[in-house]
């Protein structure tokens, strides 16, 4: 019951931070900081230390991300980056990061092949790590299965 609802939080904070990142090119620190409450509530309801390595390794993976690609995101990225972490926990950091960069890279390549964006053009990015933690979220058994090994 306890972790239904911390994925129905997740899924309501990915669709609120999607939208604004759509119309705006921003991720507001409200959405941002009361599903974090939230989610360290989860984290202390279902004690491991799952969340806070989820946390600072998405966190810290997207902030390496920031500072060795200027313009490429956005630190509202690297802040959901690292909520999103906190709601999935490790090990389901890494493919929640390897789906939403395929994803991101795949949509931002189709763009510039149908001339809808160029190789300067800044696409919001939050839909694409929404993509990647739904498909975590919905499919992780198969994902680990797919992979052949959980990693601890």
């Amino acid at each position: 019951m306890v972790a239904a609802v911390k994925m129905s939080i997740l899924i309501i904070t990915l669709g609120l931070v999607i939208v604004s990142d759509l119309r705006k090119m921003i991720i507001p620190n409200q959405v941002l900081i009361v599903s974090a409450v939230f989610g360290l509530v989860f984290a202390v309801l279902l004690p491991s230390w799952s969340w806070i390595i989820g946390a600072a390794f998405g966190g810290g993976l997207f902030l390496a991300m920031y500072l060795a690609m200027p313009g490429m995101l956005g630190e509202g990225d690297i802040k959901l980056a690292a909520l999103i972490g906190l709601y999935l926990g490790w090990p389901n950091i890494v493919p929640f990061i390897v789906i939403s960069i395929l994803a991101g890279a795949a949509i931002c390549i189709l763009l510039v092949l149908f001339g809808k964006a160029t190789m300067k053009s800044r696409v919001p990015f939050a839909p694409f790590l929404g993509i990647g933690a739904v498909t975590t979220v919905l499919f992780q058994a198969q994902i680990w299965s797919f992979v052949g090994y959980m990693l601890i």
